[in-house]
């Protein structure tokens, strides 16, 4: 019989923390899940740290790429060798408590139509759960607080609605929250406080090493986004350019003062003819 969760695991030279990441889950209290980890090419030591527990639990299974893929490529690649109705990754270099896979299976028996149960961030103030429709979940990113904006750990995706959507496009940095803002324009989601995963702030992710590239790559995305007509809040395009383009504008505007970098503030003014010339 196959698992209900296949968690899925990517690394790449994560010989200080994928040990850590691995037991988090082996000690779940949900017991119906596989561990999938495929390893990017690593030239240090996360091979074999790997195979010594894939020896000892034989949920484990473990695929070595033949070349580097990249981080989001490798997060589809690892779905496709998925056996489970719900896929959920815990990053190599995080961790998830021993009652967080218990707690998203318990939010998706609640609300059956839920298709992707989604950890908030940690600075948010959110406790509990909440379940959005496609509409609530835009005008909530939007408008509210940006919830869509975090990374994948510990969240738990229907696999056939991520098939269907053809998993991650790939783009570097934003690949996650484009993929939810895809997903939740036409499917259900819920939401869950962060207090059953943990994230190992001190290791720089990729949107802190390169900032402007980031800024660059989520304002093209939410070009398309604010304009595109499956958009759930369409008819209110010119809102949403208040309430999330607007705001990175100015965080782009502001970064410019503070560096004198040219770059930033060439950018924002090509936004702004972007915004007065569509259409």
């Amino acid at each position: 019989m196959n698992p209900l969760v296949s968690v899925l695991m990517t690394a790449y030279n994560r010989e200080d923390y994928i040990a850590e990441a691995i037991e988090s889950v082996l000690d779940s209290t949900y017991l119906n899940f596989e561990l999938i980890i495929v390893d990017d090419c690593s030239i240090d030591k996360t091979v074999d740290i790997v195979n010594f527990y894939a020896q000892k639990d034989d949920r484990i299974s473990v695929y070595l790429n033949d070349y580097n893929l990249g981080d989001y490529s490798n997060r589809n690649k690892a779905a496709s060798y998925a056996k489970g109705e719900y896929l959920m990754y815990v990053d190599s270099d995080d961790a998830i408590n021993k009652d967080h896979i218990d707690k998203t299976i318990k939010v998706v028996n609640l609300w059956p139509d839920v298709k992707m149960v989604l950890p908030s961030r940690m600075h948010d103030k959110f406790f509990g759960s909440k379940n959005y429709s496609p509409h609530e979940a835009y005008h909530h990113h939007f408008f509210v607080d940006g919830f869509l904006e975090t990374g994948p750990l510990g969240a738990l995706i229907d696999r056939s609605v991520f098939f269907t959507l053809s998993g991650f496009s790939g783009r570097r940095m934003i690949g996650d929250v484009e993929f939810y803002l895809r997903l939740s324009r036409e499917f259900q989601i819920a939401r869950i406080d962060s207090s059953t995963i943990r994230t190992r702030l001190g290791n720089p992710k990729e949107s802190q090493i390169g900032e402007f590239f980031y800024l660059v790559e989520i304002l093209e995305m939410y070009k398309k986004i604010i304009f595109d007509e499956l958009n759930p809040l369409y008819r209110r395009r010119y809102s949403l350019i208040l309430g999330k383009f607007i705001v990175l504008e100015f965080v782009i505007f502001k970064k410019f003062v503070k560096t004198f970098d040219f770059k930033y503030v060439l950018y924002f003014f090509k936004n702004v003819k972007y915004l007065f010339s569509y259409g």
